[in-house]
């Protein structure tokens, strides 16, 4: 099985692309020779052939870093993959956040977009599954953060 990860910030990894996405499917691959991991950083890059390589495209909270999230949608929906989102936080953030007007007037869109066009959800614990019942058809699975632990950095 071919998996494409989406991860926008792959030129200078965020800590929870690194540790829910890269690390874990990089992890996968290791595991299973069956599954083949390829990286992308924004879906509307690719052609629709392209993403019939796939069967599965999976995302952290949002499919593309380029406000493009209903075309990805369709591009994904067209090639026959199913959509898993990781979500790691809450999705409507408290009004004393410092990205609450940002996440207000544009993220939240495509937050909730992304996840109403899920097939699958992986969520960090059952808070967060929960809160997410009235905004997905997906049911959320609960996959808790972890380290691992054969990486050197985490040895000492």
């Amino acid at each position: 099985m071919k998996v494409l990860v989406v991860i926008p910030s792959i030129n200078k990894l965020s800590g929870v692309d690194y540790h829910r996405l890269a690390v874990p499917y990089n992890r996968l691959a290791l595991d299973y020779p069956e599954v083949e991991v390829s990286i992308c950083d924004d879906v509307p890059n690719m052609s629709i052939d392209q993403l019939k390589e796939f069967g599965v495209v999976i995302c952290n909270r949002v499919i593309s870093k380029s406000e493009r999230v209903e075309q990805a949608i369709q591009m994904i929906h067209a090639a026959g993959c199913k959509l898993i989102v990781d979500m790691d936080d809450d999705y409507v953030l408290p009004h004393y956040h410092v990205y609450y007007e940002l996440y207000k007037n544009k993220i939240s869109k495509q937050l909730t977009q992304t996840l109403r066009a899920a097939d699958y959800i992986t969520v960090t614990h059952d808070r967060l599954a929960m809160a997410l019942k009235d905004v997905t058809r997906a049911h959320p699975f609960i996959i808790p953060n972890a380290i691992d632990t054969s990486i050197e950095q985490f040895q000492h």
